[in-house]
């Protein structure tokens, strides 16, 4: 299986963003392809990343592993080598513990204290919980097979998970991520295990309007989920009314918990279905890659440039499958954002066509109108 590093460094990203641990990936030739996440991922008086985890895994396949130094890693192995992340720690270690850990060593117990200050603390249930979710974000860049050991996790870990109201656990932040990058099944399992056990927003203090609230704060994050996951700006807009909508209309904290689970549900399917279209990786990530930086003074070949591709290509492959040129596709995108910021702001159409690197107010006038039909004033007027 051959690794494109363009993708490896994205997924290594995305990973990392996930909880903010350590990760890297070691290939079967033992050569780290990535080290942009590995910072302190091993203790101090290693030097080497790779000879540090060889040693530590030999022989072992176990998913997560224990160092003898007290450090917990996860591991997930594919056809052209392993991601490892972490460390993290499922208990707080002493002075004593940790000067025994390292008998024998020439050690400075002020770094050893320090270093393990700065690793983050987790339980052992919350970080088998994780590994689903790291392995649909290795299955968006892989060809890996990971249905049926998903499930295995579901069954023999994931209905054990019972005592979630005490973990502080980030269960909200996990969900608005499922959103985004569309894993219905997902939240499904975190519902149907989290919600209905705790009753979490049961716990909610004050009244049905706070609660009422709570949910149209809720839901507006999860529609912004869902815009970043490549719905399209206005329609999800007209979303979230709806959902107000409806919220207004329920009268226990029962219903509107029911709402947030069908809402949720809803818009991660929605996003599976556009990340579904038949894109290839490449187009996904280029289209990533312009979202990222619209304000930006986005040109071809300098997107080409980033993928280390011919800018002829990159442009006959993204027409190819979009039908859509890709400077249309910026200009459209550009548009859509400058109607996000005249709904949410006051900003000046001279300010706004600046923040998103038009020539001036008149080249954005013109593309606005060729895009929407009218001038940005005449929107304006209408949102305002």
């Amino acid at each position: 299986m051959k690794i494109n590093n363009e993708f490896l460094q994205q997924c290594c990203k995305q990973l990392y963003e996930l909880y903010h641990y350590q990760v890297i990936f070691i290939d079967h030739e033992n050569r780290c392809l990535n080290d942009n996440y590995s910072l302190n991922m091993i203790p101090p008086y290693y030097s080497n990343l790779v000879d540090y985890f060889n040693d530590l895994y030999k022989d072992s396949y176990e998913k997560i592993i224990q160092s003898p130094e007290g450090l917990s890693y996860l591991h997930i192995a594919l056809e052209a080598g392993r991601f490892i992340i972490g460390p993290v720690l499922f208990k707080e270690y002493n002075a004593n513990e940790i000067k025994k850990m390292y008998e024998g060593k020439d050690y400075d117990y002020l770094l050893l204290k320090n270093y393990y200050k700065s690793i983050p603390k987790q339980t052992l249930k919350n970080f088998q919980t994780s590994i689903p979710l790291y392995k649909n974000i290795i299955q968006e860049y892989f060809k890996e097979d990971y249905q049926q050991e998903l499930q295995l996790l579901r069954n023999e870990d994931i209905e054990k998970q019972k005592e979630y109201a005490h973990l502080g656990y980030n269960t909200d932040k996990i969900l608005i991520e499922c959103v985004k990058n569309g894993y219905p099944h997902e939240i499904k399992r975190f519902l149907n295990d989290y919600y209905q056990y705790s009753g979490k927003r049961e716990l909610l203090k004050g009244t049905i309007r706070d609660r009422r609230d709570f949910s149209i704060s809720y839901i507006s994050m999860l529609c912004f989920g869902a815009i970043e996951g490549g719905m399209d700006y206005d329609y999800v807009s007209s979303l979230n009314l709806k959902y107000i909508r409806l919220i207004e209309r329920k009268q226990t904290s029962r219903e509107l918990e029911q709402l947030e689970i069908d809402i949720l549900y809803d818009l991660a399917k929605a996003v599976r279905k556009i990340k579904d279209q038949g894109y290839t990786k490449l187009i996904r990530n280029v289209k990533d890659y312009i979202k990222e930086n619209i304000a930006l003074d986005l040109k071809v070949q300098e997107i080409a440039d980033e993928f280390h591709l011919e800018k002829k290509y990159l442009a006959t492959r993204f027409k190819e499958e979009t039908k859509e040129t890709m400077k249309k596709y910026i200009q459209r995108k550009k548009i859509e954002e400058a109607k996000r910021i005249m709904q949410s702001s006051t900003m000046s159409l001279i300010e706004i066509a600046s923040n998103l690197s038009f020539y001036d107010q008149s080249h954005f006038s013109k593309v606005f109108k060729e895009i929407e039909g009218i001038t940005p004033k005449q929107y304006y007027q209408k949102v305002k």
